[in-house]
């Protein structure tokens, strides 16, 4: 079996090395046109970027495709969305927030907004709030007789419908909707005048208290948060209170590119509003009283801040290319005029950024759509660009003898060496995100399909447009022209150099490594460093949890995660609310089976604390002030709708077609939908959030199943969303791990051509995982997209490093030390050079305060240290012990090191044992 997998490995080496040596040649002998045709290319795909387009939405983002959200919330945007924009402010006390200096400050924000009037537009608060119809007086309407209601008509003694039809307008009105402690006063009070403490308390106690705004009865309690503190049953000090101010959107004015990161909509008006709401709201934190705090949240803030996060730190990349072009120049080239290769780091690194010009412009058009999680492509391809850079250059310095005065010979049994190697790089990458792509998570899929075309491109790039520029600087240099100023030519004979062979520090540096780890003592160090980090990382995989919250991508720093922070701590959520929608149903033959719905939602008390429906109010309507009216379900609705204070309220749960609008005293227009309400109880994790999402769409099915008349019933709240992605992404990832290792085990089974060495690559790359995902919990992270993402990456980065130590011991014979030891010094030094070199990267990503390139960072950072520990610490120490026997025609051990040339690919191994044998 080994034989036949060997002559079938040997003949794709000798196909590709051949190839790869006439590809290196051609390259070699037309350096310029090589160099011209990949700017062509990339310019030619630089149009696509006529078709970019970005996608900040969360629902278009994160939701499956093949989840039912993504469908009802189109219907929802298309059909009846939301006009609310929510924006608040929340004071905190250390002593306390009832405090009259408080009270006052609260009035003179208020003020503040109120004078509000934009630059563009001159937009003010009263045109751009949500508006809610209020009743002008407590009062029975004019004519009416018997005792006081608070509705306009119905029962009671007011006047009955439809005659409550002929006054509304002179009862009714419509405020702006906001909310505020201030509701305790009148509209006019002079809140300038001398007030005590008492004074507010008794004010916000007093039970028949009313709102000003809202003309309704008003609890204190629902404007406080944090320890309330209560005497004599009354509320005398608490330590935190919010205002809030509901915006309303211009659906008229709609910019369809802007999107925030929670999925809802934004016109132009609102955007500009918002931005001066949050300076005036932030500009007065100056003059707040003593011993309080403001935190602001406008509804604009979250994308601005998120956005603005991530556009930051691509601004690192400059920074992040010079510190790597540095260390690109200080390892392709030595410290003399001429073989110093600045020139030659400097177009390496333009490579990828044609690379980066290249994909962008293909990728948008194909027309797939770019995302937050995008922006981390630049520093990916930089690390794996950078690999494949180092690869070419060992390749060319360990020609040692093979090297002659002809330069594109030299080019050409560089690539014949380095071509292969960088193809199993590639090719390994290649099918991790290739594999991605087939998610049904849409920025996930996206994500893998730009970076497969990124590394497919800064592959062919490598082997083209940097071997291009290698044979021009390689003949730069036997011409002895100045590394910076090619112009200067040095003389002949102050370029001579030694030609001793000797290991290079690097070499030698692994010599005394192997020699260390090797030993028995040593040996059974690392493995017992070993077993510990993987003990370690399964207890640390055991208490990793599930778990997404979307101010993850605010830096903490911000105002707007710090209110978030003091909202959760302060004002905890109850429970997230669910809207039920009922659409074109026939209400005069289904109405009943609405009651069967409500039956199902009241059954579950595990989940649904409580829940608001107008059902029983129309059947309770149908029989007494609306009976006249229940031959028609249109009439009886109107009729309800404008007879109780119930109906009033449910007014806005019922949307009619073509935008219709509803009458009092007509039979409604005919229906789109209706709304009913209810919330969950708190839910804390996925382990709870996924079986309620699980229970809700049951009973959804069972009441779309006792539908006779066509039409829907389906549940949309905005936390379903991440619900529905937290429900497949552990899937989802398992799945492509799985699929991905597979992939990588049967290609370095092809390539090494041994069961039990590619066996070895797998456990590394097993354990690397193990502790990847154990020391992720210890450091903050959580499966959730981004992470996720990152450890699909992860397979196809950690993979490299032991499957070049597996290739060079099978090339190597002798006992299983000596092959385990010129092992390490033979190609020690390159695979920890490609480590070194993935790391530069991203490091300085290390600071920053973006969930996306933080969690890229960490994730990063342990696939660097512990896949370098399994690659050239523990692989060789297993190799030692049970390593497989080499291949037939390999060389020896004692001359695979002894001539000071690094053997970086196992085609040159094989090579170099063909030659020696």
């Amino acid at each position: 079996m080994k034989n036949y997998m060997n002559i079938v490995s040997t003949k794709i080496i000798h196909a590709l090395e051949s190839f790869f040596e006439w590809y290196g040649r051609q390259v070699s002998e037309h350096p310029y046109i090589s160099i011209l045709g990949c700017l062509l290319l990339t310019a030619l795909a630089s149009i696509g970027l006529i078709n970019y387009s970005s996608e900040n939405n969360a629902f278009k983002l994160w939701v499956p495709d093949n989840s039912q959200f993504v469908e009802n919330n189109e219907w929802i945007s298309k059909n009846a969305p939301s006009d609310i924009r929510f924006n608040a402010m929340i004071l905190t006390s250390t002593v306390n927030i009832l405090d009259p200096t408080v009270i006052k400050y609260l009035s003179h924000v208020r003020k503040k907004v109120l004078e509000i009037k934009t630059a563009d537009n001159n937009l003010t608060w009263t045109g751009q709030c949500a508006r809610r119809q209020i009743q002008k007086s407590l009062g029975p309407p004019p004519g009416a007789t018997g005792s006081t209601t608070s509705s306009p008509g119905g029962a009671g003694g007011s006047i009955p419908y439809p005659g409550v039809c002929t006054i509304l307008p002179q009862v009714m009105d419509t405020t702006c909707f906001e909310t505020n402690l201030l509701e305790f006063w009148p509209a006019d009070f002079d809140f300038s005048k001398p007030m005590t403490l008492q004074d507010v308390i008794d004010r916000v106690n007093n039970p028949n208290a009313l709102s000003s705004t809202f003309k309704a009865p008003i609890n204190v309690e629902r404007y406080l948060g944090g320890k309330i503190v209560r005497e004599n049953g009354k509320v005398v000090s608490a330590e935190a209170t919010i205002l809030n101010w509901f915006g309303k959107i211009n659906f008229d004015v709609i910019d369809k590119d802007a999107n925030s990161q929670q999925g809802e909509t934004i016109d132009k008006y609102s955007m500009e509003f918002e931005k001066d709401l949050e300076t005036v709201l932030l500009n007065h934190q100056d003059s707040l009283p003593a011993n309080v705090k403001s935190y602001v949240s406008v509804a604009r803030g979250f994308s601005d801040v998120s956005g603005a996060t991530i556009k930051g730190d691509v601004m690192m990349m400059p920074i992040g290319y010079f510190i790597v072009f540095i260390y690109v120049t200080i390892m392709l080239g030595k410290f003399s005029c001429t073989e110093q290769r600045g020139l030659l780091a400097l177009g390496g690194l333009g490579c990828i950024g044609l690379t980066i010009g290249f994909t962008y412009g293909f990728c948008s058009a194909l027309g797939l759509f770019y995302s937050p999680m995008h922006s981390i492509i630049p520093f990916l391809l930089l690390g794996i660009g950078i690999d494949d850079m180092f690869v070419i250059m060992q390749c060319y310095d360990n020609l040692g003898s093979e090297r002659t005065d002809d330069v594109v010979n030299n080019i050409a049994l560089t690539m014949k060496h380095a071509g292969v190697a960088i193809t199993v790089t590639s090719l390994t990458d290649f099918i991790v995100f290739a594999l991605g792509g087939t998610t049904v998570l849409p920025a996930l899929r996206s994500f893998c399909l730009w970076c497969s075309v990124g590394i497919f491109i800064v592959y062919f790039f490598s082997a083209t447009l940097f071997t291009a520029l290698l044979s021009l600087d390689c003949k730069r240099i036997a011409k002895g022209r100045n590394g910076l100023c090619p112009c200067y030519v040095h003389s002949i004979d102050s370029l001579e150099d030694s030609m001793e062979d000797k290991l290079s520090i690097s070499q030698k540096a692994f010599k005394f490594l192997s020699k260390l780890i090797l030993s028995i003592p040593g040996s059974i160090v690392i493995l017992l460093i070993t077993a510990t980090l993987f003990a370690i990382g399964i207890w640390g995989m055991t208490e990793l949890k599930q778990e997404f919250d979307p101010v993850w991508f605010l830096p903490p720093t911000s105002q707007i995660y710090s209110y978030f922070a003091v909202n959760k701590e302060y004002f905890p959520s109850k429970g997230a609310s669910v809207s039920i929608y009922i659409t074109d149903i026939n209400w005069d033959k289904d109405f009943d089976k609405i009651e069967y719905l409500i039956a199902d939602l009241e059954k579950e008390k595990d989940i649904i604390a409580e829940q608001s429906n107008w059902f029983d109010d129309i059947k309770k309507a149908n029989t007494t002030n609306c009976q006249s009216y229940n031959n028609n379900f249109n009439t009886l609705l109107t009729c309800f709708l404008f007879s109780t204070t119930k109906g009033f309220i449910s007014q806005k749960d019922f949307y009619y077609k073509n935008k219709a609008e509803l009458k009092c005293g007509e039979p409604s227009p005919e229906i789109l939908l209706g709304k009913i309400t209810f919330n969950h109880k708190r839910l804390l994790s996925s382990s709870e959030h996924i079986p309620a999402l699980e229970k809700v769409k049951e009973i959804m099915k069972k009441a779309n199943d006792r539908l006779t008349s066509g039409g829907k019933i389906f549940s949309m709240s905005q936390v379903y969303s991440t619900w529905e992605t937290n429900s497949v992404i552990t899937q989802e990832l398992i799945r492509n791990l799985v699929l991905a290792i597979v992939c990588v085990f049967i290609t370095t089974l092809i390539l090494l051509a041994d069961f039990l060495g590619s066996l070895y690559v797998l456990l590394c790359v097993g354990l690397t995982l193990v502790n990847l995902c154990g020391y992720m919990h210890f450091w903050g992270l959580t499966i959730e997209i981004v992470s996720s993402v990152n450890v699909i990456i992860a397979i196809g980065l950690c993979v490299d490093y032991s499957a070049h130590i597996s290739h060079t011991f099978l090339t190597i014979s002798g006992d299983r030390r000596s092959r385990s030891e010129a092992t390490l010094v033979n190609i020690g030094p390159a695979v920890l050079n490609g480590g070194t070199s993935t790391f530069i990267a991203f490091i300085l990503l290390a600071s920053s305060d973006s969930h996306v390139f933080s969690t890229f960072f960490k994730i990063f950072f342990l696939v660097v240290v512990f896949g370098l520990f399994h690659g050239l610490i523990f692989l060789p120490v297993l190799l030692r012990w049970i390593g497989p026997a080499a291949y037939e025609d390999a060389r020896p051990s004692s001359s695979a090191h002894s001539k000071g040339r690094i053997s970086v690919t196992p085609v040159q191994s094989i090579n170099q044992a063909k030659s020696e044998n």
